[in-house]
């Protein structure tokens, strides 16, 4: 997975956002479609760079991670601050893959390798700051944090 240019919300040059009108109807049909019910919906408030839907899904909660940049799509067992418990996402949601780039447990949990951020990826300097900054030990820990 190539790591571009915008892609940790924390960038000085022009990246837009993705549509979240968009992301909002198509997560609350195919969640709905599949017997899940959606609780909340959360943008991406600074300093989050991703939206977020939890959703109750055979009575269990689970969050819905979509990167604000690039169509990274993410789920996870609990979000507490900046603490993301990643997970599989359950069979049913893999139709979510039509729209999105679906990240695996295995993608977001790849460990960090400073020297391939600057040699394999497209960061620019300051996020590749940030990342020197707050340490994140994954791959999952770039694409959606919390970082202010």
């Amino acid at each position: 997975m190539l790591l571009q240019k915008g892609v940790t919300g924390h960038f000085y040059v022009e990246t837009p956002q993705l549509d979240i009108e968009t992301f909002k109807k198509w997560a609350y049909q195919t969640i709905t479609a599949q017997g899940g019910k959606v609780l909340s919906f959360k943008v991406n408030d600074y300093p989050r760079n991703f939206f977020t839907v939890q959703m109750d899904f055979k009575d269990e909660v689970i969050f819905l991670l979509l990167n604000a940049y690039y169509p990274f799509l993410a789920f996870a067992s609990s979000i507490d601050d900046a603490i993301i418990i990643f997970r599989d996402p359950p069979i049913h949601f893999l139709v979510f893959d039509t729209f999105y780039e679906v990240v695996s447990f295995a993608e977001l949990s790849w460990p960090i390798n400073p020297k391939s951020l600057l040699v394999e990826h497209d960061l620019t300097k300051a996020e590749l700051r940030y990342v020197r900054y707050f340490q994140p030990k994954t791959v999952g820990g770039i694409l959606f944090n919390c970082w202010d």
